[in-house]
């Protein structure tokens, strides 16, 4: 009888790395720094006042929290975005809120 030297299909080395048990350091969440227009109450003397504020947060909803937290007593809307180039030239931080 003739004897195979070919191994039994279960003892075939795995062709595919197995997964790395390092486990993935976790992503840092991407800051925006958004504009948000900020009105005071009307008091129906003068026209109104509008501010714009800039904040660094992960998402426009956030941005309009921190403003509203900054300023409790105004009307807040969300008015854009800024680059990031010009973000970095303000030297924003994450969470920072900061008038313009």
């Amino acid at each position: 009888m003739k004897t195979s030297s070919a191994k039994p299909p279960s003892e075939k080395a795995p062709s595919a790395k197995a997964p790395s048990t390092k486990k993935l350091a976790a992503k840092k969440p991407k800051h925006t720094a958004f504009t948000v227009a900020v009105s005071a109450a009307d008091d129906g003397t003068s026209a109104p006042a509008l501010r714009v504020y800039v904040a660094m947060a992960t998402d426009p909803l956030a941005a309009v929290a921190a403003v509203q937290g900054a300023v409790p007593e105004a009307a807040v809307e969300l008015s854009g975005t800024l680059s990031d180039r010009l973000a970095a030239r303000m030297k924003l931080k994450p969470g920072e809120v900061r008038q313009i």
